[in-house]
């Protein structure tokens, strides 16, 4: 499970690493002297919606897990445990009698097996170990693959009290009532899940706590949902309903005097520090709406915090909506876009993938934003000199015509997935949230003549769906070295007997890797690991992780 307690925001995917190291420092200074100060929280509905299964239970068993791969001697840095429970009931996913997962302390203070004994309920939120923030290769995470579910959230049920595992603040509606007892709980959720089943992806929005409700915490963000009201109203009306904000009116409202061009701070792909790629298949699924158009209007908005940063609001001509529903003009906040001014005055047709739901002013008043702060990860400029798109199955495209065709398609088939599921609990159901992500250092091989090649700080992010079992299943019999890397790592969030007899087949691969490529690969592996058969040990890593029995291989290790 996540944990909900942060001491400061979320940092830019893009970061120079000096920066990163002093945030670091301070951010290490502060976790010794204090509790943090601020917390993340969501209400009970909101949980529910993002939940793959809700079970009422109790604790059966607990046992140590034995894990195989042995990545770390210390035996106080992982504390990998199997929890076995009897389900009492089934609130939301497919009903069954019991369950195990497997945790590592990652529910606050909460003792599984002081639970066991005292035979305390519990209602647990799970969803597919993808989700699972504590997913770390390096440090042993390969044992949260053993079974499909993890907790993300646990609320220990008394008779007459109901409170989280993992923090102070109150168990909370989402209009923000004390739930006090285990039956408030429980028929709220009972409540939301049967008044949305008919609905869509679940949208939400975010406030912060009043003083009363954030239980010692100095600031609690709170999230919610809002397409489906707990009173049985109608939910809010889609953005091809709303009408149109005035952009004039806009401009009045939040315009400020732009500075000038060598004073605007940005940040794209050809920066310097850790930098984030996400493929067209992610950029196609992790947001609400693909609008292709022009720009037709824009002013300089900037942040309270960072007044020269490169944000602007902007008016937008839709010319087509690949994904959701939008009117003929939007209005959609952007931050960090490149040459604006220029693909304004040229009337550039331009592909956005945008966010229409959680936003906060100003980028609320204009009804839509781009997905992510980097430009290259939101919009894609249809001119074969400023394109440079990363498709699945990992290759470099510019052409707009063979760009929008491959969108047109990743468009399609999620609506046919979405018009088809009656099954909101499938592995890699997304919720209308960000999907499960496959994320890695790419090699030089998948880097060759692209804007990050030679950065050995960037990343590539991938969603975890059927289209990368297939790539990956490709990759296998690849002639590149570092793509057969890839299929076996990325083969870990496909559990089946077929893919682990692949695996099986792998584990006498003889590519090798110099050091420095491995500790580029391998991020974080901890000492004294030194293994130069990638293949081999992500393999057998994999393998062990699932709980197949298979002959560890020589990793080359020069220790």
């Amino acid at each position: 499970m996540a944990s909900r307690d942060n001491i400061q925001p979320t940092a830019s995917r893009i970061v120079p690493l000096a920066a990163l190291l002093t945030a670091a420092f301070l951010l290490g200074i502060g976790s010794t002297r204090a509790q943090p100060v601020s917390t993340d929280s969501s209400s009970v509905e909101w949980m529910a919606a993002n939940s793959q299964l809700i079970v009422q239970a109790v604790i059966e068993d607990v046992s140590v897990h034995t894990f195989k791969n042995g990545l770390h001697r210390d035996t106080h840095i992982n504390h990998f445990q199997t929890v076995s429970v009897r389900v009492i009931e089934t609130l939301k996913g497919q009903s069954i009698d019991r369950l195990q997962f497997v945790h590592n302390g990652d529910i606050g203070r909460f003792e599984f097996s002081q639970a066991q004994k005292t035979k305390q309920q519990v209602l647990l939120f799970l969803d597919h170990w993808s989700r699972n923030p504590h997913f770390n290769r390096a440090y042993g995470a390969y044992a949260y693959t053993r079974f499909p579910v993890v907790v993300q959230y646990l609320a220990v049920l008394s008779p007459q009290d109901v409170h989280w595992a993992d923090t102070s603040v109150p168990v909370l509606s989402s209009d923000l009532t004390r739930l006090s007892t285990p039956e408030e709980l429980i028929g709220t959720i009972k409540g939301y899940l049967n008044s949305r089943q008919d609905y869509g992806p679940v949208r939400g929005k975010t406030i912060k706590l009043p003083a009363e409700l954030k239980g010692g915490f100095y600031q609690v963000t709170f999230t919610f949902p809002v397409d489906a009201e707990l009173d049985g109203r109608k939910p809010p009306a889609s953005a091809d309903e709303r009408p149109n904000s005035d952009f004039e009116e806009f401009k009045r409202g939040y315009a400020k005097r732009p500075p000038q061009a060598e004073e605007l701070t940005t940040y794209d792909r050809r920066g310097s520090g850790y930098v984030g790629v996400d493929t067209l298949n992610l950029m196609a699924t992790d947001c609400d709406a693909i609008v292709r158009g022009v720009i037709e209007d824009s002013c300089f908005l900037g942040t309270d915090r960072e007044p020269t940063a490169n944000v602007f609001g902007v008016r937008m001509r839709v010319l087509e909506t690949l994904k959701g529903k939008c009117p003929e003009q939007i209005g959609v906040y952007m931050p960090y876009p490149r040459d604006l001014e220029q693909l304004e005055r040229d009337r550039q047709e331009l592909v956005v993938f945008l966010r229409s739901q959680r936003l906060g002013d100003p980028a609320a008043a204009l009804g839509f934003q781009t997905r992510a702060a980097l430009w290259d990860d939101s919009a894609i400029v249809l001119d074969d000199q400023k394109a440079q798109v990363l498709f699945g199955e990992l290759t470099w495209h510019r052409q707009p015509k063979e760009i929008l065709d491959r969108l047109r398609v990743l468009a399609q088939r999620e609506r046919e997935q979405q018009e088809g599921s009656d099954n909101a609990s499938a592995p890699f159901a997304h919720h209308g949230t960000r999907p499960p992500v496959f994320t890695f250092h790419p090699p030089e091989s998948i880097t060759a003549g692209s804007v990050i090649a030679g950065n050995v700080y960037s990343k590539v992010y991938m969603p975890v769906d059927r289209e990368l079992e297939a790539n990956a299943s490709k990759w296998v019999t690849s002639e590149n070295k570092d793509r057969r890397w890839l299929a076996a790592r990325a083969m870990i969030y496909f559990k089946s007997d077929e893919n682990a007899t692949i695996l099986k087949t792998m584990l006498d691969d003889d590519a090798t890797w110099r050091r420095i490529d491995v500790l580029h690969m391998l991020e974080n592996l901890p000492y004294p690991h030194d293994p130069r058969h990638l293949v081999r040990w992500e393999a057998w890593h994999v393998l062990a992780g699932w709980g197949y029995d298979a002959p560890k291989p020589s990793f080359g290790e020069s220790r």
